[in-house]
C-alpha cells in the first residue's frame, strides 16, 4: 500500500508540476506582451515629441515610428476641448456609433493621446451606439496638434469604413471586445509603423502600415 501511495504521488507530480510551469509561461508571455506595449507607447510619444520640436526638421519633413498595440486596445487622439472621441461606422450590415470617453489623465485646455488598455463597452440597442469607458489607461498631453488623413487603419472585417470626429483612432480588436460591434471592425497588426508628416504646428499621420 506504501508503495503504491508513493508512486501516485509521484506520478501526480510529474503531471502537476509542469503544467504549472506552462501555465506560468502563458501567463508570464501575457504580462511580457502588456509591458512592451506600454513602454512602447512611452517610446512613441517621445519620437513625437521629438519630431514637433526638433526646429532643424522643417514643415514638410517626413519620419515614421514603430507602434504595438496588444489585442482589445486602442490608442485615441482626443482634441483639446472636447470630451468624447466619436467613431462613426459604415458597416456592411447596421451602422452604429461609437463614443469614446476621454479619460481623467487629459487636461482640458490640451490636447492628449492615450493607449487604452482595458476598456468597458456599454450597448445602447435603440440608438445604435457603444459608449466606450477607458478603465485603465495611459495618456499623454500635447501641447500640438495631430491629426490622420483616415481612420480606416488596417485590414476591414466586415466594414465600409470609420469616419472619426474630435480625434481619432487606431485600434487592434478594441471595437471587436464590445459584444454589439464585433462584425464590423478594422485590425492593424500587433507591430505596425506609422508615418508621420511635419506640418505648421503640427504632426500629420499619413498611415500605418
Amino acid at each position: 500500500m506504501a508503495v503504491k501511495f508513493l508512486v501516485t504521488i509521484i506520478l501526480a507530480i510529474i503531471i502537476f508540476v509542469p503544467s504549472c510551469m506552462f501555465v506560468n509561461k502563458i501567463l508570464d508571455a501575457g504580462t511580457r506582451s502588456s509591458e512592451q506595449a506600454k513602454d512602447n507607447f512611452q517610446d512613441f510619444v517621445k519620437e513625437l515629441n521629438t519630431f514637433a520640436k526638433d526646429g532643424e526638421r522643417l514643415a514638410g519633413t517626413r519620419d515614421s515610428a514603430v507602434l504595438i498595440l496588444d489585442s482589445d486596445t486602442a490608442i485615441t487622439y482626443f482634441k483639446k476641448t472636447t470630451s468624447k472621441v466619436v467613431v462613426e461606422v459604415d458597416s456592411i450590415g447596421t451602422d452604429f456609433s461609437i463614443f469614446i470617453d476621454k479619460p481623467s489623465a487629459c487636461k482640458e485646455d490640451q490636447n492628449c493621446l492615450c493607449l487604452l488598455r482595458k476598456t468597458d463597452f456599454e450597448s445602447q440597442y435603440t440608438d445604435k451606439q457603444i459608449i466606450a469607458k477607458p478603465k485603465r489607461f495611459l495618456c499623454e498631453n500635447l501641447n500640438y496638434d495631430l491629426t490622420i488623413d483616415t481612420c480606416n487603419n488596417g485590414e476591414p472585417v466586415k466594414v465600409n469604413s470609420y469616419t472619426c470626429k474630435n480625434g481619432f483612432l487606431i485600434e487592434r480588436h478594441f471595437v471587436e471586445a464590445s459584444d454589439w460591434s464585433s462584425y464590423s471592425y478594422y485590425e492593424v497588426k500587433r507591430r505596425s509603423t506609422v508615418h508621420m508628416l511635419k506640418e505648421q504646428n503640427s504632426i500629420r499621420i499619413t498611415g500605418v502600415s
